[in-house]
């Protein structure tokens, strides 16, 4: 089998001589008794367009004899495996423990009630952030001052531990002031 097959179809002029056509269809394969993957190892040229099945075309492909290695069973389709089921067990999430106070132990100034300052008094702190405090319970400055900047911190999405800690420098100043 030294020269290649070449495949031979009709031309589609009046006189439908033959010519060297680009493949062999996939009608002319099937036919032939050959798989597609044999005839891609067999180095023949596929034309996926054509659809016609001309007679010398499969006598050509009946008549290549395949080699032992090229007889293979026609692959299977994949099959996928059952997977296990596996339970799902939740863990268990510890709650948050309450951080000392050794490192924010403030001073306590006590205001009368009456004489209470909200929060949007402060620089930078406006009504959104204002609704944020107001959610963890720091309704006004003195609330404030009585709470550790790191848990707020990591509480309140858009306020840093420094942010809170510059609002408390100015929320004592001002309840110093009053």
């Amino acid at each position: 089998m030294n020269e290649k097959l070449n495949a031979t179809v009709q031309s589609p002029a009046r006189d439908h001589h033959l010519r060297k056509g680009y493949g062999f269809s996939l009608k002319e394969i099937k036919e032939a008794g050959l798989t597609i993957e044999q005839a891609k190892e067999l180095p023949l040229k596929l034309d996926y367009r054509r659809r016609t099945a001309y007679d010398f075309n499969i006598e050509r492909l009946k008549a290549i004899e395949l080699t032992e290695e090229k007889k293979r069973k026609k692959r299977e389709p994949f099959v996928k495996k059952q997977k296990k089921e596996e339970r799902f067990i939740p863990q268990e999430i510890e709650a948050p423990k309450e951080m000392e106070k050794e490192k924010g132990k403030k001073e306590e100034i006590e205001i009368p009630k009456g004489e209470q300052i909200p929060l949007t008094e402060l620089n930078g702190l406006g009504p959104k952030t204002e609704e944020k405090f107001h959610e963890l319970g720091v309704m006004n400055v003195q609330d404030l001052l009585k709470e550790n900047p790191e848990e707020l911190a990591t509480l309140i999405n858009g306020c840093s531990e420094n942010s809170i800690s510059d609002w408390q420098k100015e929320a004592k100043e001002k309840t110093k002031k009053k």
